[in-house]
């Protein structure tokens, strides 16, 4: 199935909830390099509770870190009213993502922060010598990169099938706590399922959508590791023109990009317009996913 063309595309709808006066932020700065600060980066890593920049007619389950949403849109008759009608249609994809996930919340409620913790510390001592982040290192006066980690479980129009998208953001911190940087890892599986069923999300206790967020984390933390050498990391730098389904899109669009790596099987990029904050920071994607226009 060509994921971007088929009809019953899954589109990620972020929808920039301030746009459709329901609060939130919708743009932020570009992706700047890591500063090159000297000393150890301890690490830190914690809930994250979205509050009104959530996807736009989303689920979220209270004290978990994973949002279910289905595709949603405002109609006409909703557009005429507004800010109203805007939260009239949020509402509704509220109800059905609701629906998706229905007797399987418990799942959806499993320690993401302590799983995501485990997954950088044990790159970070992978990557010894090639990143800046010590998880020996206490916060207490070291640096800290604080992590917030979130997923995205995107269902299809049918609400039958879906795809995970791993989220984490990054803010470094110096020693007297001041934020001095901010980034973002973010990793979208081309791996699409049903939600019920043998092979489904939901399926032995959650297993095929734990092992696929353990993947997309692990992958996020290498990116990490690497990006965390700053001027040093080595990215190859390329702008180009990119056509991809990104969250908050109908459909797939061009944006201006700059390739850092690709490789047989990826494609890790950033974003060099403000205004697509869902996906601020550095991307990995299949490169099924993606198309490159122009180099």
């Amino acid at each position: 199935m060509n994921f971007r063309n088929n009809k019953s595309t899954f589109r990620f709808i972020f929808a920039a909830l301030v746009l459709l006066g329901l609060g939130g932020c919708a743009s932020q700065e570009i992706r700047t390099p890591m500063p090159d600060t000297g000393g150890d980066i301890a690490i830190k890593t914690v809930f994250l509770d979205l509050g009104l920049n959530r996807p736009f007619g989303s689920y979220d389950i209270e004290g978990s870190s994973i949002i279910t949403g289905k595709a949603t849109e405002v109609s006409t008759g909703e557009a005429a009213f507004g800010a109203f009608g805007a939260m009239s249609a949020h509402g509704r994809g509220k109800e059905a993502a609701k629906q998706i996930v229905g007797k399987y919340e418990s799942i959806l409620k499993y320690d993401l922060v302590k799983e995501v913790d485990a997954i950088v510390r044990a790159e970070a001592r992978r990557w010894h010598g090639r990143t800046r982040l010590n998880p020996e290192s206490p916060a207490a006066g070291n640096m800290v990169m604080k992590l917030e980690p979130w997923v995205y479980l995107g269902a299809s129009d049918d609400g039958k099938q879906g795809k995970v998208g791993v989220y984490l953001r990054a803010f470094l911190n110096n020693k007297e706590g001041d934020e001095i940087w901010r980034g973002g890892y973010n990793y979208q599986s081309s791996a699409v399922r049903p939600f019920e069923g043998p092979s489904g999300w939901f399926a032995n206790d959650g297993r095929n959508l734990k092992n696929t967020i353990a993947h997309g984390y692990k992958i996020a933390a290498q990116v990490l590791m690497k990006d965390s050498q700053g001027q040093n990391a080595g990215w190859d730098n390329k702008p180009v023109k990119i056509m991809i389904a990104i969250p908050g899109g109908q459909k797939p669009f061009k944006i201006d990009a700059v390739i850092l790596k690709r490789t047989k099987s990826l494609t890790i990029f950033t974003p060099k317009t403000g205004k697509v904050a869902f996906i601020y920071g550095v991307n990995v994607v299949p490169n099924k996913e993606i198309e490159i226009l122009s180099e």
